[in-house]
């Protein structure tokens, strides 16, 4: 089916861009029992996420698993201390706090990690390696979007195609 222009759709939301974070975010919608539509300007999901190697987080199972102690809190302390304290505290907050769930959410989609490591010499082990780099979770994410419902329209930018329908 080709969408146009004048084509009326019914949503609850829309989310533009089917890379890392709109895939994402769109699932997660999804994932709330809502109705979502997700455009992608490009042919194809991924944008420049399909590139990535991992995720940061601090206390997730894989790091306890592997016996790397990094707090939250020593985690939340090296990143204020760095930026000098620039940065919307509560925001980084949250994101170190929601890290680790972040993890067992992906692993849940059935996400693999390829290995923990430390992103620069001597630092700490909160680097999660994706198995299949970033290419592989858009997939999983995607396939799980479609399987509830949601409907991802790609070539948006010119004329729109809607994935799985014919």
């Amino acid at each position: 089916m080709t969408a146009n222009a004048e084509q009326v759709m019914d949503t609850d939301v829309v989310v533009v861009g089917a890379g890392a974070s709109g895939s994402a975010a769109a699932y997660a919608l999804t994932e709330q029992g809502l109705k979502v539509i997700n455009l992608e300007k490009l042919p194809q999901t991924g944008g420049t996420g399909q590139f990535s190697e991992g995720i940061f987080a601090v206390e997730s199972k894989i790091q306890r698993e592997n016996n790397h102690v990094f707090t939250r809190d020593q985690a939340f302390k090296l990143v204020m201390d760095y930026s000098h304290w620039r940065p919307n505290a509560k925001l980084v907050r949250n994101y170190i706090n929601k890290s680790a769930d972040t993890i067992d959410w992906l692993q849940d989609l059935v996400v693999h990690f390829d290995k923990l490591t430390s992103n620069y010499p001597g630092g700490y082990y909160t680097w999660h390696i994706y198995q299949g780099r970033g290419r592989a979770v858009i997939d999983v994410l995607q396939q799980h979007f479609a399987e509830k419902g949601g409907k991802l329209l790609v070539k948006t930018g010119s004329s729109p195609i809607m994935v799985g329908d014919s």
